[in-house]
């Protein structure tokens, strides 16, 4: 996860963690951020969902996780730390929790 800093003349670590606090703020430039080429695969793809709410809230985790951890170990035990809800998933994108919704509708007794 290094840069090449031509002018330099070697490579130096990218700070991930200012990095992506500056896409949370934006969230539509990681596509066209000149270090989203640095990302590794699977933290790339799961970052660049088209629904923006959706990578704000991934950009979020993502940044929380660089606390603690660097980058390449994020992407090692990617599956993990999904499976452990430390990284928030497809499963359910807009929160909705449908037995609050479902306790709206009327409800027809059955008359026997």
């Amino acid at each position: 996860m290094d840069d090449y800093r031509p002018y330099m003349k070697k490579r130096k670590a990218l700070p991930w963690l200012s990095i992506i606090k500056t896409w949370i703020h934006k969230p539509r430039v990681v596509e066209y951020s000149r270090y989203n080429k640095y990302l590794p695969g699977r933290i790339k793809e799961f970052l660049l969902v088209d629904n923006l709410i959706i990578r704000r809230k991934r950009l979020e985790a993502l940044a929380s996780l660089l606390v603690s951890h660097d980058m390449k170990k994020i992407n090692e035990e990617f599956y993990e730390l999904i499976a452990q809800d430390k990284l928030p998933s497809d499963n359910n994108p807009y929160e909705v929790d449908w037995s609050k919704y479902d306790s709206l509708a009327p409800r027809e007794e059955a008359v026997n």
